[in-house]
């Protein structure tokens, strides 16, 4: 069966499963290293978490076509949290003035992380990323 899953798979699967899998990890790396700091949110975690099972789940089904789009909206929703909870943090220190405080290197590691997941999603989306139809489908 799993073998069955990643037959005929073209690129785009390759990097919306690399992304998936990038996702997962450094959620789980956001979550354990969010000690009240102020750019983390459940919010985040949660969005980005749903994306990248919603991702696995359209991997491993090869159906129904639009869960690649749920995929990105929840990529796009958790980026945007942590842009949200993010920003201020850097904005302290561009400014030099400790208001909001927070860790500056964390915000911009995993706002990389989560705007590259959500770019190759989104991208993703609109390519065909089997290159012969499911089974079921033909």
């Amino acid at each position: 069966m799993f073998a069955d899953i990643l037959k005929n798979r073209t690129i785009w699967f390759w990097l919306a499963s690399g992304a998936a899998v990038a996702a997962l990890v450094s959620d789980i790396v956001f979550i354990a290293l969010a000690s009240g700091d102020e750019s983390f949110s459940v919010i985040t975690f949660v969005f980005v978490l749903l994306a990248a099972l919603v991702q696995i789940a359209f991997a491993v089904l090869r159906r129904p076509a639009f869960l690649p789009a749920i995929s990105a909206a929840c990529y796009a929703v958790g980026l945007g949290m942590h842009l949200y909870k993010g920003l201020p943090v850097l904005s302290d220190i561009v400014n030099q003035v400790t208001f909001v405080g927070g860790n500056a290197a964390y915000a911009v590691a995993f706002g990389a992380i989560f705007i590259a997941c959500t770019v190759v999603s989104c991208i993703t989306c609109f390519a065909e990323q089997n290159k012969t139809p499911a089974p079921s489908e033909a």
